[in-house]
């Protein structure tokens, strides 16, 4: 349930929400509903109340930048916005540049600017735009074409980024493209050092894969195991795990991790401060 958050730097129309079931938050426009991730300043507020008016305020022939790169250009005299596009490669610096992105690692994919690049099937683009989403978080931008294209990242933002979608959504496509079945073993492995995170991930992956008919479990101590176990056993392409009582699932042979081709270490720093190591490293050894 979204919660507005009293914010006076915040203009208006605009108000600053915290989603409480993601912990995401976000800025929203309560006369257009336009939803943003970037904070809204006085000075941006002016500027589309002036480019809406189409009154000529830039200057007669004026600019305003465009939040991927380019620039709009109003003419007055024949009252007429056009859009300039920057070239690709400056609009990817631009963007890396707006959100504070750092890439390492060699011949690193572009950022995903829109869903639509993603090329989402139906189901999860709707509840994308259930929830309200108008644009990929920078970590998902980045992570996104990372992950889609099978490689390995290390991903670090902050809390409320989105980073859950960030490896999640991806995570779903790789099940569909696997197709493997749900009953032998998880395609999909999350670690999460507690409960709550993991049961966190859990309704997150509830929202976007009971649409795709893509199962998940939550794995963790502290709870019987009777209802992990008839999860597992009626298939579950998804298991978020904490390590200790993943590790002891797998030692007692009640759960394969043969099929596991997409791996998640969610709070790696925090696991390995928390001693896990061990169970991390016994558990990858049973990937493939």
């Amino acid at each position: 349930m979204p919660a507005l958050i009293d914010d006076p730097s915040v203009p208006a129309p605009w108000k600053r929400v915290k989603d409480e079931a993601t912990g995401y938050e976000y800025y929203w426009n309560v006369e257009t509903q336009e939803t943003t991730y970037d904070k809204p300043t006085t000075e941006s507020v002016a500027a589309a109340a002036r480019a809406a008016e189409g009154d000529g305020t830039f200057d007669d022939i004026g600019r305003a930048e465009y939040a991927h790169g380019g620039n709009l250009t109003y003419d007055a005299s024949q009252k007429v916005v056009t859009f300039d596009a920057a070239p690709p490669e400056a609009r990817i610096l631009e963007y890396r540049k707006k959100h504070e992105i750092s890439v390492t690692g060699g011949g690193c994919p572009p950022p995903f600017l829109t869903f639509e690049e993603a090329q989402y099937p139906p189901d999860i683009m709707g509840e994308i735009q259930r929830a309200g989403f108008t644009a990929p978080t920078p970590i998902q931008a980045q992570c996104w074409p990372i992950a889609m294209a099978g490689r390995d990242i290390v991903g670090v933002a902050k809390t409320g980024s989105g980073k859950t979608c960030g490896y999640l959504l991806p995570g779903l496509m790789h099940i569909r493209a696997r197709n493997n079945d749900a009953r032998a073993g998880p395609t999909v492995l999350v670690l999460a050092p507690t409960r709550e995170l993991a049961v966190q991930i859990k309704e997150e992956s509830d929202k976007f894969g009971y649409a795709s008919g893509i199962r998940n479990t939550c794995l963790y101590g502290g709870a019987p195991k009777g209802p992990q176990l008839r999860d597992l056993r009626s298939g579950c392409a998804v298991v978020i795990a904490t390590p200790g009582r993943l590790n002891d699932m797998i030692e007692s042979n009640l759960v394969s991790m043969h099929q596991v081709t997409y791996l998640v270490l969610d709070e790696a720093d925090r696991m390995l401060d928390m001693g896990f190591e061990p169970q991390i490293r016994r558990i990858i050894a049973r990937c493939p």
